[in-house]
């Protein structure tokens, strides 16, 4: 399966992406969008199944390895193209329909997968079993489009085809410097450093940030849609959006922070043991990383929905320099934390290169959007570094969460329609 996965990505060209921005914008022309996407989809996947099949076939002798990678890249089409119409339902802004085709036919291939190996199967007969579901979910996802959206036609226009691939192109390379500037701490440190036991703490110490940042990834993608359209309608719904969650970001990210350097060493003994301490220490500071990342986020959705991909892709360049440039030197000097610190420098250059792109077209209250939230933060810590040397970290973190919370509420950071529009977003993904 990993062989397959390894070619998926060239089937999606950040199609999700072109697709929440089109369809946004289309109105009442979505469906020659979606038709002119579904065609593009269909032969990038094609040849994308052609090739993975072709190689394998090349580069494994074993015939029984050789019919599993056929089927892995017959279930690669299907998973392509069930994922497309996923990214269709989150572009018309009805993320529930992909929740359900996941979770539907996810619990279906666990399910009938043990019943094949308990009654003697073998992996070949699983393999198609996942190939199966697969196709099974992209037909399905085709026939509720049609049925609740839009009529289902795969049309290729050659014309407009090089602009897709740019724009994806664009799209891609950011993604990867972003993906980078959120994976990239543990291979530098892996690269610094031949200690497996602290890359694996590390790691340990990172996963909590990979799970939360689903938070602002979800509510970005349900957002890109009303984005896009906010462009050719001036109601301000983008500069909304980008004050939103540029204040939310701050103080989310700083809240878990704080809370993970409180909570995290006490945490991460209590379910993995004594030996995973240090894991617990770097717990708080990788937490932060969640500050910069979700205001580099949320303006790089603006400037996608608006057509800067090109800003956009710079933005996250500069932030990935940045942090791999840190990050041998910030390790020289504060050891493992400093790699973590590395990846907070460079998700804030990445943040701060996006809001100023951003704001050449959306306007943007630096006081209400940046400083008042950035003062409760450096409330928050000063509270937290104040008590923690000598009443330890549980008093500091009730501290310095208290500073965080109860300067927002001084100085006004979210007003109660801004965490009614949170809330909203966080539901409309769902």
């Amino acid at each position: 399966m990993s062989w397959s996965l390894a070619f998926l990505p060239f089937t999606m060209v950040a199609m999700d992406a072109i697709l929440s921005r089109e369809i946004g914008r289309a109105g009442g022309n979505a469906e020659a969008r979606i038709a002119q996407v579904l065609g593009f989809r269909a032969v990038t996947t094609i040849l994308a199944a052609v090739a993975c099949a072709l190689a394998g076939l090349v580069t494994e002798e074993l015939p029984r390895l050789q019919q599993l990678l056929i089927v892995f890249s017959i279930a690669l089409f299907g998973r392509s193209m069930a994922i497309c119409t996923n990214s269709i339902f989150t572009a018309f802004e009805k993320s529930r329909y992909a929740f359900r085709q996941e979770t539907i036919f996810r619990a279906l291939e666990v399910g009938l997968g043990l019943v094949i190996l308990l009654l003697g199967g073998g992996l070949l007969l699983v393999a198609i079993l996942h190939a199966v579901m697969w196709w099974a979910q992209a037909l399905l996802g085709l026939a509720l489009i049609r049925r609740d959206f839009v009529p289902v036609k795969f049309r290729l226009d050659w014309s407009s085809t090089g602009t897709l691939l740019k724009m994806g192109g664009l799209l891609v390379v950011a993604n990867i410097f972003g993906n980078w500037l959120t994976q990239g701490p543990i291979v530098l440190y892996r690269n610094a450093t031949g200690d497996a036991f602290a890359l694996g703490q590390l790691a340990l110490a990172m996963q909590a940030f990979y799970i939360l940042q689903g938070v602002p990834l979800g509510i970005g993608g349900a957002s890109l849609p009303v984005l896009s359209r906010a462009v050719e309608r001036p109601d301000r719904k983008d500069e909304l959006f980008v004050s939103v969650m540029l204040r939310a970001g701050l103080m989310f990210g700083a809240a878990a922070g704080i809370g993970g350097m409180g909570a995290g060493p006490w945490f991460i003994e209590s379910v993995f043991g004594t030996g995973y301490t240090q894991a617990g220490i770097l717990l708080g500071p990788s937490l932060f990383i969640l500050a910069p990342f979700t205001c580099a986020l949320a303006t790089s959705y603006v400037l996608v929905a608006r057509g800067h991909v090109a800003a956009n892709a710079l933005s996250a360049m500069l932030g990935a320099v940045a942090m791999t440039v840190l990050a041998s030197l910030l390790h020289e000097r504060f050891g493992i934390t400093g790699v973590i610190l590395s990846a907070i420098i460079g998700n804030s250059v990445w943040a701060g290169a996006s809001i100023a792109f951003t704001a050449r077209d959306v306007r943007l209250n630096a006081s209400l959007s940046l400083l008042r939230p950035a003062f409760c933060v450096a409330a928050g810590l000063l509270a937290f570094y104040q008590l923690q040397p000598a009443n330890g970290s549980w008093l500091a973190m009730a501290a310095g969460l208290t500073a965080l919370f109860g300067m927002a509420a001084v100085v006004g950071v979210l007003s109660p329609s801004d965490r009614a529009a949170i809330v909203a977003a966080v539901r409309n993904r769902i």
